[in-house]
């Protein structure tokens, strides 16, 4: 599998980020690449500051060799804040583009996160387009993009597919329409007609049928592909055991959140009859997710595939909830009331409103992953992290302490009440 990548030259976005970094890792560690171009704002020396932070001192030093070019430039710019004549030369080299870089800000509304996932993620599939040599062009999505689903069945555990689940609604025949009334209005007919939990979801639902759409009428369908992950966790084996980045990690930091809240009750929403067994959370390791995205790349996969643990490995609400309990200091343990609302409602606890698909249950199609499996090699399957392996239950949270007491000291920061809680309760 890896001879594929023999003397390709790789683009990456987002490449300062948990799930960027852990790619160029494994391509750097694994994959016989020609070149690796990196985008990062802030340029050579803001990377190598973040990735000290996470990967073995070779692979800093390599972003001061031949194979690595580090460009200063931000997503959301044109151009990416990069020159013409850089940008030519890419045009000119570039075989693989991976758009791994976006915002995952769950509060901001969608004329906001427009630019960082939406507009951002067309220009890069201008430039993909542009490229003489391309041969793939990956797009990192998100399972969640569908999390609409849920308010449109009755099934309690809600089937996801990998492919476009459409809107339906018939309000636009064209998604090039669709993103314009966003860039007009701040949002679209579609939006306001489909209760997504978040303007996030939307946004990267939009973007996968825009970049569809872009690669259709470029006749190059078979370049696309688009990664979905759910919900990214530490990594199960590589760069080590354990890797995260705290802040990018949802279950370490409503974690943090759960050690400070003084709240007895913890209003949530869900429509499940019994929530706490009924409803699951998919949280899949990242080297599951690079590696899924780097075998369905090289093996020439095409549209959306799921990057989760699927069925098999995600868990019970309540199996978090005990565990991260477990973690709490603060004499009181607060109880999870489930209330049939609307996840937007105010009467849920705020961080109920953030994180509302934690009274749901999705079941993510593996179907393009388990046909892939069944066709490699027992060789080219050695070392090859596609599925999630451990319990898969939230048992490592306690490992996470360190960073979730972190998290939990910056989030403090925010109110009177939550420092003194913090310094009495967990001795910081």
């Amino acid at each position: 599998m890896w001879d594929y990548f023999s003397g390709q030259v790789v683009f990456l976005t987002g490449s300062s980020g948990f799930v960027g970094t852990a790619i160029a890792y494994r391509l750097l560690s694994q994959a016989p690449i020609a070149h690796l171009y990196l985008l990062c704002r802030g340029g050579l020396s803001r990377l190598a500051a973040l990735w000290e932070q996470h990967l073995p001192p070779k692979y800093i030093q390599m972003l001061f060799e031949g194979q690595i070019s580090v460009l200063d430039g931000d997503i959301t710019k044109p151009g990416m804040g990069i020159d013409s004549e850089t940008l030519q030369h890419l045009q000119q080299e570039l075989t693989i583009i991976i758009h791994a870089a976006s915002s995952i800000n769950l509060v901001q509304s969608l004329a906001k996160l427009s630019d960082s996932i939406i507009r951002a993620s067309e220009d890069m599939a201008y430039l993909g387009l542009a490229c003489s040599k391309l041969k793939r062009f990956v797009y990192v999505s998100s399972a969640y993009s569908n999390a609409f689903l849920h308010q449109e069945t009755t099934n309690t555990d809600v089937y996801v597919d990998e492919t476009i689940h459409s809107l339906g609604r018939g309000w636009v025949t064209d998604v090039r329409d669709e993103w314009t009334q966003v860039q007009s209005h701040g949002y679209s007919m579609e939006y306001l007609s489909h209760d997504f939990p978040w303007a996030y979801a939307y946004a990267k639902h939009l973007t996968e049928r825009l970049l569809i759409r872009m690669f259709a009428d470029a006749s190059r369908n078979d370049q696309l592909l688009i990664m979905r992950p759910s919900i990214v966790a530490p990594a199960q084996n590589f760069p080590y055991s354990g890797y995260s980045m705290p802040e990018s990690t949802p279950s370490t930091l409503l974690s943090a959140t759960l050690l400070l809240t003084p709240s007895w009750l913890f209003r949530m929403s869900s429509r499940l009859p019994n929530p706490d067994t009924q409803a699951t959370v998919d949280e899949v390791p990242v080297d599951v997710v690079v590696d899924r995205l780097l075998v369905h790349l090289a093996r020439g996969s095409t549209g959306p595939v799921h990057a989760v643990s699927g069925a098999a490995k995600r868990y019970a609400f309540r199996t978090y909830w005990e565990v991260a309990m477990k973690l709490r200091c603060i004499p009181w343990t607060p109880r999870p009331m489930w209330m049939p609302v609307d996840w937007h409602s105010d009467t849920l606890h705020e961080s109920a409103r953030m994180y509302v698909i934690g009274g749901t249950s999705y079941n993510f199609c593996e179907r393009k992953t388990d046909l892939l499996y069944r066709e490699l090699g027992e060789k080219e399957r050695m070392g090859i992290q596609l599925y999630t392996t451990g319990f898969g239950c939230g048992h490592d949270l306690a490992a996470r302490l360190p960073q979730i007491l972190s998290l939990a000291e910056h989030i403090s920061r925010r109110s009177f009440l939550a420092r003194v809680m913090f310094r009495v309760f967990y001795g910081w």
